[in-house]
Order: C-alpha cells, then structure tokens, then sequence
C-alpha cells in the first residue's frame, strides 16, 4: 500500500524544487526521524501519529480516516498538519447509490453518536440526488440489530459510511447479512466491503491519493499553508460486485462506465 502511494507521490513531484523531502512510512510507533526536512509526509495512521507528536515540521498525512485526522489534530502539539483522508465526499458516494439502485426511492445510514456532521451531509446530498434520506444513531453496537432490522424494512439502500463505531471488525459481516436477508443493496466504502457483500463502493487507491499529494505539494509556496486543512480524494475508482446485484434483481453495471458518469457530475458547473 505504502509503495504505491510512494511511487505515485515521486512520480507526480515536479522538477527543479529546492524543498528536502522526507515520506514516513511505519506500521509501529517509533519516533520519525526528520531532522531538516521541510515538509514529512506520513503514509498510514501509525506514522501520521508519530510525525505529528514527534518534530516541529509541517505534516502532510495520508491514507487516513477523517476521523483519524480529527482525532490527530486534538492530540497532537504540531499544529502544522494537513490530511488528505480516504473519505469519499458524501454526495460522491449517493450519486454512486442513485446510479446503481436506480428504482430506490429512500436511502438509509447509520451513524456513532458522535458523527454529527456526516449524518448531516447525508441527509443534505441525499435530497440533491433525489432520495429519501432515514437516519439513527447508535451509541453502542448492542442497539445495531434492533436499528437495522426497524430501518431495513421501509429502505431500500443502506449507504455505508466510514464510522468506525458502526463498521468494524466485528459489525461489518453481520450488517451484510442482515441486509441481504431484508434484499437490501449495501453500498460500501471500500473494495474489500464490495468483495465481502456490498453491490459497489467508490473509493481511492494509494496510488490515487500518492498523486494528489503531489500536486498539493507543487502548488504550495509555503508548507505552513498545510495547517488544519483536509481534502477529500479527488481521483477515485468504483468497486462493483455483479454476483450479488444480480441475486438481488439489480442490473449489472461497469466499473469504469460508472466512475465516468460520476466523474462527468462533477465537472459540472
């Protein structure tokens, strides 16, 4: 995962920059070490935790989680941090819905107790795609089945959103099943989720966001600039799972021609 960011991030660097560089890619905690550099650009959690608490230099980190980037701005003493996050824009995700549950009419999500503002932009990029948003928020996975069970029998799509109080190692399975015995669609947020059950996902490669984060760094004169901003991904594939759209009675539908209708939304004005 992190060589793919790496190559892409090198290979999207211009010419000519006089800036020192230095990519911390770690699985642990250890200290980074980053001794002159202008910029650190940490690849994963474990090593955006550790360059943020660890030096004085600004702190581009990536591969992370939205929530993973808010908590490490509360945590961490280097206030110098920007984040390119895995979260895919909301209404990315529902334009995805729209187009491969066409007959859904109302969509539903499920959201932690403390995830406000995704439950928000869904209700609000649900309308704008035409569908009929229903929301709960649950404060611990006891309450998931009693929630699914009342919000899948008058939904017809179930988005998955990237909450880890929801969608974890223990939750996700069991949400699929659940979904599949009520023949409700599950869009996901990953590829391994469209791989476990769920009809289709957009989401970005490492290399994906390698390149992005390149083309952040050309365009800054100063890496100071990075302080307290976050980007969504700006390049993005659909994960599509054919057998599971058809055992539900969906059309089947390209990857590519999908991510192509999404892509021609969104350069529109």
């Amino acid at each position: 995962m992190q060589d793919a960011f790496v190559a892409a991030f090198g290979a999207g660097l211009k010419p000519g920059k006089s800036h020192r560089l230095r990519i911390a890619s770690l699985s642990g905690p250890d200290p980074v070490a980053v001794a002159g550099a202008d910029l650190v650009v940490a690849v994963g959690a474990a090593a955006a935790r550790a360059a943020a608490t660890g030096n004085d230099a600004p702190v581009l980190a990536a591969l992370i989680s939205q929530q993973e980037a808010t908590t490490l701005r509360t945590q961490a003493g280097n206030r110098r941090l920007g984040a390119i996050v895995l979260d895919q824009p909301m209404l990315r995700t529902l334009r995805l819905t729209r187009l491969v549950a066409p007959g859904a009419r109302r969509a539903t999500a499920l959201f932690g107790s403390e995830n406000t503002a995704a439950e928000s932009q869904f209700r609000l990029n649900a309308k704008r795609v035409g569908l009929i948003p229903e929301t709960t928020r649950i404060d611990d996975e006891g309450q998931l089945g009693a929630a699914l069970d009342r919000l899948l029998q008058s939904n017809q799509v179930l988005v998955a959103v990237p909450d880890g109080q929801i969608f974890n190692r223990n939750t996700a399975m069991s949400i699929l099943l659940t979904s599949y015995r009520y023949r409700t669609p599950v869009i996901g947020f990953s590829e391994a989720y469209v791989r476990a059950g769920a009809i289709a996902a957009v989401f970005s490669a490492p290399d994906d966001i390698g390149r992005q984060a390149a083309e952040w760094v050309n365009e800054m004169s100063d890496f100071a600039q990075l302080a307290d901003q976050t980007r969504e991904p700006r390049y993005f594939r659909i994960a599509v799972n054919d057998r599971v759209s058809q055992a539900l009675g969906l059309e089947t539908r390209d990857a590519e021609a999908l991510a192509q209708a999404i892509r021609s939304e969104e350069r529109r004005p």
